[in-house]
């Protein structure tokens, strides 16, 4: 399974209080730390479904630490988290591109003009990995929600 990789301070409050508490576990006494914590969008969001598009790009395959194939396997697509003080999240989408129609160029025009487009993931999952500070994403689909008008 590939993943997009964002780093985050956990102590810092870019993660939600309540998501932060499920992070630790207290049994009879003893802390543990849970290992990973699979959410939605909203979960992190603020309780929003819908996020700010700013940048596509390509992803491929690697092994052992190295790109295997030039051909690629999907679309990343980076979102502005509204609803968490715009915390970066790179969300990724195997298969053929799903809005074809949008460039990077295009996003980078849009969010220079503060005309944001808002998109709305089709059965995302976030991974939270305390451990490390890092969180990944990825969906099966993508929907421009406004066009960024």
């Amino acid at each position: 399974m590939i993943k997009a990789r964002t780093r985050l301070a956990l102590n810092q409050s870019t993660i939600p209080r309540h998501i932060r508490a499920m992070l630790a576990v207290q049994i009879k006494g003893v802390y543990l730390m849970i290992k990973k914590l699979d959410l939605t969008l909203a979960a992190i969001n603020g309780g929003q479904e819908t996020a700010i598009l700013t940048a596509k790009a390509d992803f491929f395959p690697y092994a052992n630490g190295k790109k295997s194939s030039e051909t690629p396997i999907g679309v990343k697509f980076t979102v502005a988290l509204q609803g968490n003080k715009f915390t970066s999240l790179d969300v990724k989408i195997k298969g053929v591109d799903p809005l074809p129609n949008v460039t990077d160029e295009q996003l980078t025009v849009a969010c220079a003009t503060m005309k944001y487009p808002i998109v709305k993931f089709t059965d995302c999952k976030v991974t939270l990995y305390p451990t490390g500070g890092i969180m990944t994403a990825e969906a099966s689909g993508i929907e421009l929600v406004n066009g960024g008008k």
